[in-house]
Order: structure tokens, then C-alpha cells, then sequence
């Protein structure tokens, strides 16, 4: 197909079998100069330790994909989360997964009363609401976010290698600016920005979730300029949305990520260096690298790197009334969607296909070093469109 297409453009004649030995050539080095580098975190760790046990059996060797993770440290399980997390060293990269949707807060409750009813906070929706409403102090978002940095530091003795936020709340207009301002200011370069452009070609997915991805996605892009003026860098490409839950499959994981490979950026200008320790194909996690160590091998110079990061929400179904963030577990903890993650994230075919068929290097927030500006100088959804 490709040779084909490449044939017409340019014109070769159909029965010269020359052009093709040089097109296979030409296609080959191009294809092998591009590198794929794929975060793939999960969010919610520190929820409950069922949950965390799902979560921890996906970073397992040998066994999942997973690469990082990101902590609640709201959550029912956050001290036992951390300590399991310190004691796998610098085998995974925690981040912190800002909540200020579910539970309780981490700051004293009357300092943030206009995030909380009843002493938890306004949920998902009822957030989104009351801040376009203009009900929520963005000061008190700034308060709940400082205590959450801080307890994170308590709990694991360093800062989040990354941030995001729970349920994408830190790309909403007004948070995402005070969200920049902390990860500045506690020397947190890496976010996610969820900018999934496909999501409304997801049949799958029902329309009124489509409808909410969307926005989310409208959010994010909004959220490019404010980032990049903190310092804060992303990944080039997002994917995650459309493959939540019961919506995970090994095919249409390696389908969003092929999707993803054809973006002419992701071949075009190199935007990312990584560690020396390198995720390999053959396990989910690196070899321990001792803090200290600052060593880095850069992709070749003649080389371009995609960087690409798949958001996942593995864990074990709870029972009601187990963990939560103060509140008990919502639906989506309760439902066998978590197991099935898991599943999927531990299939041996997903890892073949990835790392085998499409070349993809698993690797770490940690094991990417911005040498541009990633995601501000160009417009992923322009890219991929």
C-alpha cells in the first residue's frame, strides 16, 4: 500500500521493478530512524488496596506494561501505596494525581470551603458546575493542590517525577493556571494533556461520554499555551479515553497507537531524550536507577522520538464500603472494568504487538528529557487531523 501510493506520487512506471528495491530501502531507514516512546501510567494508585494490588501486578516483570503511576494521596491506601512504591526504588516514576472531585481534602476543610458540601468534595460534575459558576476560590484550589505536593513528599521523601489531574481536572479554565504555577513551583516538568482528536470516532464509547471527552479535549488544548509558559511539557500524543474499562482491547490499543505513528510530526522533529536505562520489550519495568544517577543517552541525533502516552485504570473490583478518598468507592472502582484492565495490560499478545509490530520502547516520564518545547510549538490536534 505504501509503496504504491508513494509510486503514484511520484510517478514511477508500474512495470520497473527498480523503484521498488529502492522505495522497500528508502521506507525501511525512514521507519527505522523513527523512535516511539510510550508512558504508560496508571492512575488512581493510593485508592484502595485492592485496587493497588491490580495496579502492582501490571508493574510486575514480566508481566504488565505499565510504567508509572500516579498517587492519591487523599485515598484510603495512600500510606501503604507509598511505602510499597518507595520500596520498588526507581523501578516505577510516582506521580501525583491531583483530586479535587472525590473524598475529602488534604487541606483543613475550612480552608477550602467552596470545594467541599458536606465536608467532601462537589464531584465530578458538581466541580465542573460550580466553577463556571464562579462558586470556587481558585486561591483554595491553590491551597488544596500545595497540601497535596506536600503530603506526597511526606509519604514518598521526594517530589512527583509528574502530575495530572483526577477525572482532568487541571486542564479546566482557571485550575489549569493555578495547577502550571505549583508543578513550577515544586519543579514538576512533565503533565498529562489529554488531547485525544479521534474520540468522537470512538462508536464504541456512548455519545454522552464522547461528548464529555471532547470538551475534555477542548479543555486541554486550551491548556497548551498556559503549560508551556511554566515550563511544563507533554508528551506529543495522548490516548486513553477511548479505551477505558470494558473499552480496553488489545486491538484497539495497538489501532490508537498505529494512529498515533502516523502523525508526520511524530517522524519529523525530534523532541525528546531518554535515560540510558531504557524499558525494554522484554519486561514492564527498567533495572533500578540509584538516585544520583543523572546519566543520559539521547536518541540519535539522525533519529526522531514520538512520545506517546497511554493512560490506564487498572486495579481489582471493590467491595462497597472499601476504600475511596473518604467516601467509599464509585461505581466504576466497584465494577469488574478495573479486572479487565488489568487483563489486557498483562497480555502477552498487547506487549508482542507493541513492542514487536510496532517497535514502541516502553519507557518512564523520568526517562524523557525536553529539549524543545513538546506540544507548544505545534498543535497535536492539527497534526493528527
Amino acid at each position: 500500500m505504501v509503496l504504491r501510493s508513494v509510486q503514484r506520487e511520484w510517478c514511477f512506471p508500474e512495470n520497473n521493478s527498480q523503484w521498488k528495491t529502492i522505495l522497500q530501502v528508502i521506507i525501511i531507514v525512514t521507519f527505522s530512524l523513527v523512535t516511539m516512546l510510550l508512558v504508560v501510567n496508571a492512575d488512581d494508585v493510593g485508592y484502595a488496596e485492592r485496587r493497588d494490588d491490580g495496579i502492582f501486578c501490571t508493574l510486575q516483570q514480566n508481566a504488565g506494561i505499565v510504567t508509572s503511576v500516579s498517587l492519591m494521596v487523599n485515598g484510603q491506601s495512600a500510606v501503604s501505596a507509598g511505602k510499597r512504591l518507595v520500596a520498588m526504588e526507581n523501578r516505577v516514576d510516582v506521580g501525583l494525581h491531583v483530586n479535587l472531585t472525590e473524598g475529602t481534602p488534604t487541606a483543613p476543610s475550612h480552608q477550602v470551603p467552596t470545594l467541599l458540601e458536606g465536608g467532601y468534595f462537589l464531584g465530578k460534575m458538581g466541580f465542573r458546575t460550580a466553577l463556571r459558576e464562579g462558586k470556587i476560590s481558585l486561591d483554595q484550589v491553590r491551597q488544596e493542590i500545595a497540601a497535596q505536593f506536600e503530603k506526597f513528599h511526606r509519604l514518598l521523601g521526594y517530589h512527583p517525577h509528574h502530575a495530572d489531574g483526577h477525572q482532568h481536572i487541571h486542564v479546566l479554565p482557571g485550575v489549569r493556571d493555578v495547577f502550571a504555577s505549583e508543578l513550577h513551583k515544586h519543579s514538576v516538568h512533565w503533565t498529562r494533556l489529554p488531547i485525544e482528536p479521534h474520540i468522537t470516532h470512538a462508536c464504541w464509547v456512548s455519545t454522552a461520554r464522547r461528548q464529555f471527552y471532547q470538551q475534555i479535549t477542548d479543555d486541554a488544548r486550551q491548556s497548551l499555551a498556559v503549560f508551556a509558559s511554566h515550563g511544563i511539557a507533554s508528551t506529543r500524543h495522548f490516548v486513553g479515553m477511548a479505551t477505558m474499562g470494558a473499552d480496553m482491547l488489545v486491538s484497539r490499543i495497538v489501532s490508537e497507537i498505529r494512529q498515533v505513528s502516523r502523525d508526520p510530526q511524530c517522524t519529523s522533529t525530534p523532541s525528546a531524550t531518554i535515560a540510558s536505562h531504557e524499558v525494554p520489550c522484554a519486561a514492564a519495568v527498567s533495572p533500578p536507577v540509584r538516585t544520583g544517577e543523572s546519566q543520559q543517552e539521547s536518541v540519535s541525533p539522525s533519529s526522531s522520538s514520538c512520545t506517546v502516552e497511554l493512560m490506564v485504570h487498572p486495579g481489582y473490583a471493590l467491595m462497597a464500603g472499601e476504600g475511596g478518598c473518604g467516601q467509599g468507592p464509585d461505581d466504576f472502582a466497584q465494577s469488574a472494568d478495573r479486572d479487565h484492565e488489568v487483563s489486557v495490560l498483562c497480555d502477552a499478545e498487547l506487549r508482542r504487538q507493541l513492542c514487536d509490530d510496532l517497535q514502541v520502547q516502553l519507557v518512564r516520564w523520568s526517562q524523557l528529557s525536553v529539549t524543545q518545547a513538546t506540544m507548544a510549538d505545534a498543535d497535536p490536534v492539527a497534526a493528527a487531523t
